[in-house]
């Protein structure tokens, strides 16, 4: 029974330091900041911002605004 308890000991030691060993194809961290990028490039945020003459109007005034749409991580005026 120690003979069988110590073979399986070795067998996972073994193994774990096998596996140390082995390399990696990517970077958990990379593979994660890549993904994060290609989901920015697929879903762009854009934000919008309306500027007004006034910060309240009454009933009849004439409302004067200007109103742009930019990218959001570059903040660049839009294509739109």
């Amino acid at each position: 029974m120690n003979i069988k308890r110590s073979s399986i000991l070795f067998l996972t030691i073994s193994t774990l330091a096998l596996l140390a060993f082995i390399p990696r194809n990517e970077d958990p961290i990379d593979k994660i900041i890549n993904a994060l990028a290609n989901w920015a490039k697929v879903n762009p945020v854009e934000k919008v911002y309306l500027h007004t003459d006034k910060p309240y109007y009454a009933l009849g005034d004439t409302i004067w605004f200007k109103a742009y749409v930019t990218i959001g991580s570059q903040h660049q005026l839009s294509a739109l």
